[in-house]
């Protein structure tokens, strides 16, 4: 018997290409999430940022806050991942955690939000 792909086969892996986009650009607008992601290097050297922190930081000036898993939906990584992240931000003084646990959120410090 011959087994070839039906046209729900095709509809799958064509839905799974519209994932490839990264979803920051949806959320932020291409223009906003390519100007955030070539951020100046020297920026993200001396502050030790990785470029899924700076779309985070973008993400949180443009919606005001930010959560464990909209950071791991937004930026595709597991949520450990997320979390360190969160927590290094937090450290070097960008962010300010609201609550702990799973209703925990992440807004930008007001020394940050003084300088826009």
């Amino acid at each position: 018997m011959n087994q070839t792909k039906t046209s729900n086969d095709k509809k799958s892996s064509h839905c799974n290409a519209d994932k490839s986009y990264p979803p920051a650009n949806r959320l932020l607008g291409k223009k906003s999430a390519h100007k955030y992601r070539n951020n100046d290097s020297l920026t993200k050297v001396k502050l030790g940022l990785n470029e899924r922190q700076i779309v985070a930081i973008e993400y949180t000036r443009k919606l005001g806050r930010i959560t464990n898993r909209e950071y791991v939906k937004i930026n595709l990584v597991a949520r450990p991942t997320a979390t360190r992240e969160l927590t290094d931000l937090v450290a070097k003084g960008i962010l300010q955690q609201h609550g702990k646990g799973r209703g925990s959120g992440f807004t930008l410090a007001k020394i940050i939000m003084r300088q826009n």
